[in-house]
């Protein structure tokens, strides 16, 4: 089965990844990645503390496959995205898949 691309009009952001080092005594990151062609939505996510329920501010990344630029860009926990001016990690990453291939990667961002 054939699963469509996101259209481009719904991909109108861009942002930076930038993935910590696996080697070093300093950590830090490797070069940051320019991504464009994505989708960055807010959203609230809910939590409970000590018993009390709130609600905690997140972003959530939208990476096409097909018609987000570069292509084949791995995200990770643990990357750091910069959007908007805010500096955000990346908590969870799930890829959803058309028949046997990712159709687009869905990453949440605190």
């Amino acid at each position: 089965m054939f699963v469509r691309p996101i259209p481009l009009k719904l991909l109108p952001h861009e942002c930076v990844l930038k993935k910590p080092k696996t080697e070093g005594l300093y950590g830090g990151y490797e070069q940051p990645v320019a991504l464009r062609n994505v989708r960055v939505e807010e959203n609230r996510r809910s939590r409970c503390n000590n018993g009390n329920e709130g609600y905690r501010e997140c972003l959530v990344l939208y990476y096409d496959t097909a018609n987000s630029l570069p292509k084949n860009v791995p995200i990770d926990t643990g990357d750091i995205v910069e959007y908007g001016g805010r500096i955000c990690r990346v908590e969870t990453v799930r890829y959803v898949m058309a028949a046997d291939r990712v159709h687009h990667i869905r990453a949440v961002l605190v």
